[in-house]
């Protein structure tokens, strides 16, 4: 078995962080919280998605 070097650590390390940015995403969606939506969502982004093909869903 190799040695994890320091590339590997630190990107498993990025990859923990893009993971805790998705769970903190699904939880504020998950929970209806209107100001990450009023923050985070705008009127242009709620039309793209509103509007998606049935077959994209």
């Amino acid at each position: 078995m190799k040695k994890l070097t320091g590339f590997g650590i630190g990107f498993a390390v990025f990859i923990f962080f893009l993971n805790l940015i998705g769970c903190y995403d699904f939880v504020m969606v998950m929970t209806r919280n209107q100001t990450y939506f009023a923050e985070h969502y705008t009127p242009a982004v709620k039309v793209y998605f509103t509007n998606y093909p049935i077959f994209f869903v």
